[in-house]
């Protein structure tokens, strides 16, 4: 009998888990009731602008898009002039500092990005830590990590809602190719202020006048000069967010990224602050660093999707079959 009871509740789960995937992928939908038309495809040409979305009726919508539909809805956002926007995304790195975890020079922030931690609290894990705070109510973007562990520590951390939730791999993987369309798509509309990696401005040179109003340049090693230097980088930012309104700022600085957009954001919302990080690195860097999401096992992968349901925040995807985060809309 038991043996039964438990075969009936399996079969269960597994149509739950089907038909749940059939739902929810029936559309592209995003949060604001924008529906997109290019179905999951690569696009290969015309430029990424607000005529690639058109509005429907938002009636049963996802609070949260797909992890293409949602890169549309951003991408709208960061092409306003006018948004009051901040795009953060956390990963590995981020999560090591503000844990005071070790982060070695044969790490790939050591390898790839020039910067790592011995180990212990950090300043800017603390900052990192501090800007998951008392943004609710605005236009402040959270990509999470799809790790089920760290969504749900972070989740429980964060001071937002869930409509401000996004993914963290948003600018890169199977989004890849959208991004340098995107980004081509913004140097042809605007200059913008590029906060980068001081290599950049020694590989561009002059090139960079064509794209940028101004490059604040970042130094490696970013986690101990952001502990020797705290408070005259953080005077800085503050400076370099007040001195413009109405501009978009690239941000590709690794962990400093997450503490300066959000002081930045604090100290002049009225601009466009984006942690585009390594999706910059072919175009500005002239080189790749992580070739696994530009033609490696990572080039066609989508980051399972989130769904909003009677206040759960919900994620379907390969070996996602159903997770669960309860998290309230009214947090």
């Amino acid at each position: 009998m038991q043996k039964n009871i438990l075969y009936f509740v399996g079969i269960q789960l597994v149509l739950l888990v089907i038909f749940g995937r059939l739902y929810f992928n029936k559309s592209e939908t995003i949060c604001d009731g924008t529906i997109i038309e290019d179905r999951r495809e690569h696009i290969t040409s015309a430029p990424i602008t607000k005529k690639t979305v058109k509005k429907v009726s938002p009636t049963n919508t996802p609070r949260i898009g797909t992890f293409h539909s949602h890169f549309f809805y951003l991408a709208a956002q960061i092409l306003d002039k006018t948004a009051s926007l901040a795009i953060l995304r956390y990963g590995d790195g981020e999560l090591a500092l503000i844990n005071g975890t070790k982060v070695g020079s044969d790490s790939q922030a050591g390898q790839q990005d020039n910067w790592s931690w011995e180990g212990g609290v950090s300043k800017l894990g603390k900052q990192i830590y501090k800007g998951w705070k008392r943004h609710l109510g605005q236009n402040v973007y959270y990509g999470l990590p799809m790790y089920p562990h760290n969504m749900w520590w972070i989740m429980k951390e964060l001071e937002t809602d869930v409509d401000h939730i996004t993914y963290a791999n948003i600018f890169v993987n199977s989004n890849y190719k959208k991004t340098l369309l995107l980004l081509d798509d913004i140097f042809k509309q605007e200059k913008v202020v590029l906060v980068v990696n001081e290599e950049i401005p020694r590989i561009k040179g002059a090139k960079l006048d064509a794209l940028a109003k101004e490059v604040y340049p970042i130094p490696d090693g970013v986690a101990a000069k952001w502990e020797a230097n705290e408070e005259a980088m953080e005077a800085q930012a503050v400076n370099l967010a007040k001195k413009y309104t109405n501009t978009l700022f690239i941000f590709a600085a690794g962990p400093l990224a997450k503490a300066l957009i959000t002081i930045m954001f604090n100290a002049n919302p009225r601009n466009r602050y984006v942690d585009f990080g390594s999706s910059t690195d072919q175009l500005l860097k002239e080189r790749v660093t992580r070739g696994a999401y530009i033609d490696g096992q990572f080039a066609t992968y989508s980051d399972p999707d989130f769904k909003m349901e009677n206040n759960e925040l919900w994620v379907y995807g390969p070996g996602y079959p159903w997770f669960t985060y309860n998290i309230k809309t009214d947090k």
